[in-house]
C-alpha cells in the first residue's frame, strides 16, 4: 500500500493503512493480536520502543500541550471527546537537532514491512506517553530524560488496531515523579538564558512556553544562536538588519517564510536543495545540567 503523506499548514496528516478499512474489518482486527517484538525488531539500536495501552493513552489525551504543533496521524490531544483509543506503540529517536523526520520514517519502516494490520501514527502529550510507557523519566527542564538516550532524543507513536502482545513488563521503569538525580540541582534552572524554567518546593516545575519560544526565534545572547538570524543570513538576507534585530516575540513582525536559495519548510523539517538542515537553536536546558553529555558546551557551531 502506498503512503502518501499530505501536508495542510504547519500540520502533517497522513493517509495510511488504517483509513483503508472499513468498520466491520477493523472490528474483526480487534480479536487479533501483533507480537510487540516483531515491531522492535524492525528498528534499529537509534530507536527505542514502549508499549501504550489505550486506558493509559486516554491518560494522556487528557494532558494538555502548551501548543499543538507537530499534529501527526490521528489526533488524541486537548479535547475531551475522542473517538476509537487503540492500543500504541511509543517510539523513541535519537537526536539532538531540530529535526522532526522521524515520524516520517517511523512511518516508512512498517510501511516497507508490509504489516497485515491496520496501523496509524497517532499524535498525544508525548512526554506524558513515554513516562507511561516506561521509556523515561521527567526532570527539572521539563524534558523526558529517555533511559536510552538521555535528553537527545525525539518522540512519535503508532497505533494498531490489533491486541498488542508480548509487551514488556515496565512497571518498575514506570516513574510519574520528578528524575531523583534533579534533587538538590538548579542546574537548568540558573543557566536558562530565557528564564524560562520555574521551580520551587511548594509547586512542581513548570515552563514559560512563551518565553522559551521567544528566545529559541528571537533570543539575544552571545554564545546561543537563535532561528531568526539563520534564516536571514540564509534565506532573507536582503532584510535590513536592524528590522531583524527589532523582533522580539511572537507574532513576529515580519513574514519568516522559508522560501528562497533553495530552502523550504515542510512542518517538521526545514531543507536546502532538497536536504535536511540543522537549524542551529537554543539547546540549553538539556546541555547545562551536570547530568548532560554536553557538559555546559553545546556544538552550536557545528549546526551552521
Amino acid at each position: 500500500m502506498d503512503r502518501d503523506p499530505h501536508i495542510v499548514g504547519v500540520f502533517f496528516y497522513a493517509i495510511i493503512s488504517i483509513m483503508e478499512f472499513n468498520q466491520e474489518q477493523l472490528k474483526e482486527f480487534e480479536g487479533t493480536t501483533l507480537d510487540f517484538n516483531a515491531i522492535k525488531d524492525l528498528f534499529d539500536e537509534s530507536w527505542d520502543l514502549g508499549y501504550l495501552s489505550s486506558d493509559r493513552l486516554l491518560q494522556c489525551a487528557h494532558s494538555p500541550l502548551k501548543e499543538k504543533f507537530h499534529v501527526y496521524g490521528i489526533d488524541y490531544s486537548n479535547g475531551i471527546k475522542f473517538d476509537k483509543i487503540y492500543n500504541s506503540i511509543v517510539f523513541v529517536k535519537k537526536g539532538h537537532t531540530w529535526d522532526y523526520s522521524h515520524y516520517q520514517q517511523a512511518i516508512d519502516i512498517l510501511s516497507n514491512a508490509k504489516l497485515e494490520v491496520p496501523w496509524c501514527p497517532s499524535y498525544t502529550n508525548y512526554k506524558e506517553a513515554a513516562v507511561h510507557a516506561g521509556l523515561g523519566v521527567r526532570a527539572k527542564n521539563s524534558l523526558i530524560y529517555s533511559y536510552k538516550f538521555g535528553f537527545d532524543c525525539h518522540f512519535c507513536m503508532i497505533s494498531f488496531v490489533t491486541k498488542i502482545v508480548n509487551y514488556p513488563n515496565v512497571d518498575k521503569k514506570r516513574n510519574f515523579k520528578l528524575w531523583k538525580r534533579c534533587e538538590g540541582c538548579d542546574d537548568c534552572i540558573k543557566h536558562c538564558p530565557a528564564k524560562a524554567i520555574h521551580y520551587s518546593e511548594d509547586s512542581p516545575p513548570w515552563i514559560d512556553g512563551a518565553a522559551c519560544q521567544n528566545f529559541i526565534f528571537f533570543g539575544k545572547d552571545e554564545r546561543v544562536p537563535n532561528v531568526i538570524n539563520f534564516w536571514h543570513k540564509n534565506v532573507h538576507p536582503e532584510i535590513p538588519q536592524e528590522v531583524i534585530d527589532s523582533v522580539e516575540s511572537f507574532p513576529p513582525s515580519i513574514d519568516i517564510r522559508w522560501d528562497k536559495n533553495g530552502y523550504s519548510y515542510d512542518g517538521n523539517v526545514t531543507w536546502k536543495d532538497g536536504k535536511k538542515v540543522a537549524v542551529p537553536h537554543c539547546r540549553e536546558c538539556a546541555s547545562q545540567p551536570r547530568c548532560s553529555k554536553w557538559k555546559g558546551r553545546y556544538p552550536y557551531e557545528d549546526l551552521g
